[in-house]
Parts: C-alpha cells; structure tokens; sequence
C-alpha cells in the first residue's frame, strides 16, 4: 500500500474508481455521464491538494482536500477495497493536511458514508444539496475542542 500526490496520468483509474465507489454506495445511477465527472474533476484540481492510494492492483482511492475551506470534497475507495482499511488511511491524510478543523458532505442517502464518518469523529451540522448531482446531502464538520483556558 502506497500513499502518494496524484498525477495528471492517474485521471483515467481515478475516475473509474470514483465512478465504481459512488455506485456501489448509492442505490441509484448518478444523473451525469462519466464524461461530466472528469470536467469537474479537472474543475477541483485548481483549489484542491489531491492524495490516491494505490496497492499492487493500482489506484484503490483517493481524496481531495480544499486548501481554502480545509473541507474534504472527495474521499473514494474502490468497491472491492472498502474493508481493507484504505479509506481510515486518506481520511487521516485529510485530517493531517485540515489541522483543527475540516469540513465534508456527503449524500444523505450513503448509510455507508454517513456511518463512516461519524466513526472517524465527524457531526451532523446540517443539510444542503449537492450542486453537481442536485441530491440532498450531510454536512459533517470536525472540530479539535480548545481547551485552553479562557482569558478574564
């Protein structure tokens, strides 16, 4: 297992396991082509900072990280990888990169995602619609609690 910056020649695995992970988590055909997904996926490159995770079979997952907004945009695993730990290891990288607090939002409907996430310490802190596939989603925010003491 090898955690690395993406590269340009990745685009094609990437966005086959985008495309097969957001399908085996959703019980319903995404309503763009996949040729929509790698004009927004060139669209993400310009603000986000990009890790993938690949084994001996190649790409197995990725993330991508909002530098601005520290929200993690995208976090996949390839369907046949998602117990072998992979997504525990990119989620970490996000949180490494975000620091004290990160931001995500996934489909309400993903049982899958949403339980993930808040097992990784992540809440519910509300609801909007994805701007992409117009489906309702979860925001989910982290936040490292300042315990500190206040000032007088």
């Amino acid at each position: 297992m090898k955690l690395r910056a993406y590269k340009k020649q990745d685009i094609n695995q990437l966005l086959q396991v985008w495309w097969g992970a957001w399908h085996s988590s959703a019980n319903f055909a995404h309503p763009r082509p996949i040729e929509g997904w790698k004009v927004r996926w060139e669209a993400l490159l310009l603000t986000r900072q990009v890790a993938v995770i690949e084994n001996d079979e190649g790409i197995v997952g990725f993330a991508a990280v909002g530098m601005v907004k520290r929200e993690l945009s995208q976090l996949f695993v390839a369907p046949a990888h998602k117990t072998n730990g992979y997504g525990k290891i990119i989620f970490e990288w996000a949180r490494g990169i975000c620091g004290d607090s990160m931001k995500l939002k996934t489909l309400a409907e993903n049982a899958e995602a949403n339980f993930f996430y808040l097992s990784r310490g992540m809440k519910e802190a509300g609801y909007s619609f994805n701007d992409f596939n117009g489906m309702k989603e979860v925001v989910f925010i982290f936040e490292v609690e300042n315990n500190a003491p206040k000032p007088a």
